[in-house]
C-alpha cells in the first residue's frame, strides 16, 4: 500500500509542476490575455519554490504595475536568461493561457488535497474533532488560495449610475459612433458590449463597411482593430489611403506638384491614425487572441471581423451550422469581456440574388442565423446597381450611386433604412438630404419577415 501511494504523490506532483511549467510558459507567451486569469491567482496560489511560481508571479507583479509586460522583463526581474524566457515563451502554444490555468487549476487542486490528506493525520494525532477537523481543512484551502472567487456583480451600481443620470437630464455619450449621420440620428452611439452584425451579398460592400467604420473611428481618436480574413493589412491600409484622400490608387500616381502632396499628406495623416490591421487566420482562437492582445496594448475602443464565415474551430465535430453558431456566441461574449462594441460581417445567403426584391432580410444570413439572435444591432447593405436595377417600387429611378442600409434590429430603433450613397474609392457615404424609413421610396416589410426554421436551439 505504501508504494502505491507514494505512486499516486509523485503522479499527482508530477502532474502538478507539469501544469505549472505550461502556465509559466503561457503567461510569458500572452501577456494579452493575462487580465482573464489575474483574478484566480490569489497569494497562495503561487508560494511554491518552483521556478515557474515565481515567473508566474513577476508576471502578476508585472501586469498590477504597468498592465503589460515582455518576456524579457520577467527574466531580468527573477535573474532568468532573457533569451530562456523567450523560449519559454513559444512553448505550448496550442494552448491558451486561460486553457491552461485552467489545466492547473485541476492539478493543484488534486496536489493541494494530498497536502490536506497528509495533514489531517497529524490533526487526528493532536486529538481534534471531525468539526474541528473541517475548520482546518477549509482554512488550509484558503490558505493554499482555493477559496471560491466571485469576478461578478448584479449591475445595480451600474444601473444606479444611470438611472441617477437620466433623472437629471444627464446623457451619456460613448467614443464609437456609427459613421453615416442619418444611422447616428437613430443610433447615437455603439454602447460597451455591443455586437454588430452585417450582412451582404459578396461584392456588395461589406468590407467597405468595416474601413469606412474604421476611417471614422480614426478621425474622432477611437483607436480600433480591423480584422480582415480576405485581404491583406497593405491593401486595408490603401482602401483607407483612397478613403481618406477621395482619390483612387494608381500604379502610376505621377501628377503636378499640388496632387502629390495632397497624397503624401493623406498618407502621412493616415500613418498617424490609431488602427492596426490583422490578417491572423481563421482560427477563432487566433481571432480572439489578437483583438485581446490590441486591446491589452494599445486600449482598442472597437473591433471589426471581416467576415464571419472565414472562420472555424480547429477540431470542432458538429455540423457548419453548429460551428458558426459558437462563433458568434464566442464573439458575442467577447464583446462583453473586454466592453467594446465589436462588428461582424456575415455573407448573405444566395438566395436572396433569386428574389423580385434582391434585398436581405433579418433573417437572410448564410449558413447560420444565430448571428441574428446573438446580435445587439442586425444591418443588411444593399446597392440596387450591383443587381443592375434601376427603378425603386414604385418604378422611380434610383439616384446615381444610390445605396441604403436596412436596420433590422437595434436599441429601440425597430425597423429602419438609412438612404446613402456608395462608390468603389469611399465606400458609403453621407448624402445631402439624408432620410430614413418610411421614405418616398416604400420597402415591402413583409420581404423581411422572420425565417426561424434555420435558428439553432441552445
Amino acid at each position: 500500500m505504501a508504494i502505491t501511494k507514494r505512486t499516486i504523490e509523485e503522479e499527482v506532483s508530477d502532474r502538478y509542476e507539469s501544469a505549472f511549467e505550461i502556465l509559466a510558459c503561457r503567461c510569458l507567451g500572452e501577456p494579452y490575455n493575462f487580465h482573464r486569469i489575474a483574478p484566480m491567482l490569489l497569494p497562495g496560489t503561487l508560494n511554491s519554490t518552483l521556478q515557474a511560481a515565481k515567473i508566474v508571479a513577476a508576471c502578476g507583479a508585472f501586469f498590477a504595475k504597468n498592465d503589460s509586460y515582455s518576456p524579457q522583463a520577467i527574466a531580468l526581474s527573477i535573474g532568468m536568461e532573457p533569451s530562456y524566457a523567450l523560449e519559454m515563451s513559444m512553448r505550448d502554444a496550442e494552448m491558451s493561457l486561460p486553457e491552461a490555468m485552467e489545466s492547473f487549476i485541476l492539478y493543484y487542486g488534486q496536489w493541494v488535497e494530498l497536502r490536506i490528506a497528509d495533514f489531517s493525520k497529524s490533526w487526528i494525532m493532536k486529538g481534534l474533532s471531525s468539526e474541528e477537523m473541517q475548520i482546518e481543512q477549509v482554512k488550509a484551502r484558503k490558505d493554499f488560495g482555493l477559496q471560491t472567487r466571485l469576478t461578478t456583480n448584479d449591475g445595480k451600481e451600474e444601473f444606479e449610475k444611470s438611472l441617477l443620470a437620466a433623472i437629471d437630464g444627464i446623457t451619456f455619450s460613448y467614443p464609437v459612433s456609427p459613421y453615416l449621420s442619418a444611422q447616428r440620428k437613430l443610433i447615437p452611439f455603439y454602447e460597451p458590449g455591443d455586437y454588430i452584425v452585417v450582412q451582404a451579398l459578396s461584392g456588395v460592400g461589406k468590407s467597405y463597411e468595416a474601413i469606412n467604420q474604421v476611417l471614422h473611428n480614426s478621425l474622432n481618436g477611437v483607436p480600433s482593430c480591423l480584422i480582415n480574413l480576405e485581404n491583406t493589412p497593405k491593401n486595408n491600409q490603401k482602401r483607407v489611403w483612397q478613403m481618406h484622400s477621395k482619390c483612387p490608387f494608381k500604379a502610376d500616381m505621377r501628377g503636378t506638384d499640388q496632387q502629390m502632396r495632397h497624397y503624401l499628406q493623406a498618407w502621412d495623416e493616415v500613418k498617424k491614425m490609431p488602427f492596426k490591421s490583422f490578417n491572423p487566420g481563421t482560427d477563432l482562437h487566433s481571432v480572439m487572441s489578437t483583438i485581446r492582445q490590441d486591446w491589452n496594448d494599445r486600449g482598442i475602443q472597437f473591433a471589426v471581423i471581416d467576415y464571419a464565415q472565414l472562420m472555424n474551430i480547429p477540431g470542432y465535430r458538429g455540423g457548419r451550422n453548429y460551428e458558426l453558431g459558437e462563433i458568434s456566441r464566442a464573439l458575442r461574449s467577447l464583446a462583453l469581456e473586454l466592453q467594446i462594441p465589436i462588428m461582424a460581417l456575415a455573407q448573405t445567403k444566395q438566395e436572396v440574388d433569386k428574389s423580385s426584391s434582391k434585398r436581405p432580410g433579418m433573417y437572410d444570413i448564410k449558413d447560420c442565423s444565430n448571428f441574428t439572435q446573438d446580435a445587439t444591432i442586425v444591418k443588411a447593405l444593399y446597392r440596387p446597381s450591383y443587381h443592375q436595377i434601376e427603378v425603386d417600387e414604385k418604378g422611380i429611378p434610383y439616384p446615381e450611386n444610390y445605396a441604403d442600409h436596412f436596420i433590422a434590429k437595434g436599441r429601440e430603433v425597430g425597423i429602419a433604412l438609412i438612404e446613402c450613397r456608395y462608390n468603389w474609392v469611399e465606400g458609403f457615404h453621407d448624402v445631402p438630404e439624408l432620410t430614413q424609413f418610411p421614405t418616398d421610396k416604400p420597402v415591402d416589410l413583409n420581404q423581411f419577415k422572420p425565417d426561424t426554421s434555420e435558428l439553432i436551439p441552445f
